[in-house]
């Protein structure tokens, strides 16, 4: 007797083949249902639990690789913002660099525009002008009580003792009405009086320093409105007799007359120049003869009328002598009427 599947020979009466495990029918033994046979035996059971198990894990992998992308996702979205903020940033920083940059007004003419260069025609200073140290000056009335013992009988008496003084009273509190009036440029109110304005092309000087440098120290300097700028006389001598004289748009009714004497470009500079120690005014028809302290000050002249001028004349008389350069110098002329 054989194994109907496998072929090997198997005992008389046997019901089961050793080899292949099939069941031999016959002998009072029922064969095996079809549904449990195949094509090599009995179809083996599947294991509970192990399809579930296989789903729980394909699950939590698509769950992790979910997360892992949002987070990937988060990550990149998170890094642009901040790259288009820092560029936002950027960009401001930038914009409020170029408007700090701008400058305020025209570039200003003269020593202003190259400080770097030689001035006053003798050597080059390499020296920054210097702010007025406002700390260091004394009050307005000790420094007019202390010039009074020093000055000559031509400086007025009420400028002397002017104190707190104001440009509206102060020719009422001097001596002799028909001399002008000398204060510190600091107790006038600007607000009461109207500036002349002055013609460029009419400005003219006796003479001038002259230098290989693109510095003005023509008689424009003094009117120009800036007082690091200067008219400085180049004639031989201490400047004595040296003058810078302008026209105006129109005629004014002249009641005060604003200067500041010496090179006002820094503190050394003012000391090495010759400052005007007296000057004669020319407005129209009137002629004054005004003395100064030597300091380092703008002062305003309040004359003892108006003075109907369309041009003004500015002479230099004595003179305080420079440290080293002997260019009697003016930095600022300014022309009001009431």
């Amino acid at each position: 007797m054989f194994c109907p599947k496998c072929g090997m020979k198997l005992q008389d009466g046997a019901r089961f083949c050793s080899r292949c495990g099939n069941v031999i029918a016959g002998n009072g033994v029922p064969p095996m249902p079809a549904m449990y046979l195949g094509a090599n035996g009995p179809i083996p059971k599947k294991k509970k639990g192990k399809g579930c198990l296989t789903a729980f894990l394909v699950f939590l992998f698509l769950l992790l690789a979910a997360a892992a992308g949002g987070g990937a996702l988060y990550y990149y979205n998170k890094k642009n913002d901040e790259v288009l903020l820092e560029s936002i940033r950027a960009e401001y920083r930038e914009d409020g660099e170029d408007e700090e940059a701008e400058p305020e007004g025209e570039e200003p003419e003269g020593e202003e525009a190259d400080e770097g260069k030689a001035d006053e025609g003798e050597a080059e200073d390499g020296e920054a002008g210097t702010k007025e140290d406002e700390a260091e000056r004394p009050a307005a009335s000790e420094t007019l009580a202390t010039e009074a013992a020093t000055m000559p009988e031509a400086w007025p008496a009420a400028v002397t003792t002017a104190g707190a003084t104001t440009a509206a009273n102060a020719a009422a509190t001097a001596p002799d009405s028909s001399e002008p009036v000398v204060l510190y440029a600091s107790q006038v109110d600007f607000s009461n009086y109207r500036k002349a304005a002055v013609l460029k092309n009419t400005v003219s000087e006796s003479s001038h320093v002259t230098q290989n440098s693109n510095i003005d120290y023509t008689g424009w300097s003094a009117f120009d409105g800036q007082i690091t700028t200067s008219w400085q006389e180049g004639a031989a001598g201490d400047g004595a007799g040296e003058y810078v004289q302008a026209a105006f748009d129109r005629e004014y009714q002249v009641q005060m007359v604003t200067v500041r004497l010496g090179n006002h470009r820094s503190d050394s500079w003012y000391q090495k120049n010759n400052t005007p120690k007296s000057l004669i005014i020319e407005l129209g028809s009137q002629r004054f003869s005004v003395d100064f302290p030597q300091e380092k000050e703008e002062f305003a002249v309040l004359l003892p009328q108006p003075a109907e001028a369309s041009d003004i004349r500015v002479t230099v008389g004595e003179v305080y002598p420079g440290t080293e350069y002997d260019d009697a110098t003016i930095a600022e002329i300014g022309v009001y009427e009431a």
